[in-house]
């Protein structure tokens, strides 16, 4: 069993640690999902480490990966946000999100 310290806290690894690609795909899969629900941006930052469970990566309000850093390696990844116009389509699942949440409301 290994551990590290950092400050007062410690934490201990058990067992076979394994880099696990599909729970990190699985994750990044997720964001996506959330960028295209949400219709609307995602940026995703994270630690790393070893055994990097989740992207560091942009996705736009379609899913698509804008950016994304090397996974598991020091890397600064800079993205220039700006404003999207809407296309009738996001629009349209806007103004239904809204209806669902109760927020009847004209955009």
């Amino acid at each position: 069993m290994s551990s590290l310290k950092i400050g007062a806290f410690q934490f201990k690894a058990t067992g076979n640690l394994q880099e696990n690609i599909e729970r990190y795909n699985l994750l990044k899969g997720h964001l996506q999902t959330r960028a295209v629900e949400n219709v609307m941006t995602v940026i995703s930052v994270n630690s790393i480490t070893k055994y990097q469970t989740a992207p560091t990566a942009v996705f736009d309000p379609s899913g698509d990966v804008i950016c994304e850093a090397t996974k598991s390696q020091e890397e600064l990844l800079l993205y220039e946000y700006i404003e999207p116009e809407m296309t009738y389509g996001q629009k349209g699942m806007v103004a239904n999100n809204r209806v669902v949440m109760g927020l009847n409301k004209p955009l």
